[in-house]
């Protein structure tokens, strides 16, 4: 599981579908459960983000934004002279 420099848990993960497959509900007790509550019951390594993969990307502006710290990190900076 992400988790961000402020401690939020991002849905960002890899994990085995047999664990997923032995803890979660038939079909009927998954209907309107929430993908927290789904994973609740495995037992998850939290990964600290390194960099901005932590941000969302949910939105055009949310991309826009993305892109513009990206192209922030990659320009050459003053100090470097």
């Amino acid at each position: 599981m992400l988790v961000g420099p402020d401690g939020r848990r991002h849905l960002a993960l890899a994990l085995r579908s047999d664990r997923l497959c032995a803890v979660r509900p038939d079909l009927e007790g998954q209907h309107g459960m929430s993908v927290r509550a789904l994973l609740a019951d495995l037992d998850l390594a939290e990964v600290r983000a390194v960099d901005d993969e932590h941000h969302d990307v949910d939105t055009w502006a949310d991309l826009r934004d993305a892109r513009s710290r990206r192209a922030a990190r990659s320009e050459p900076s003053d100090d470097a002279t």
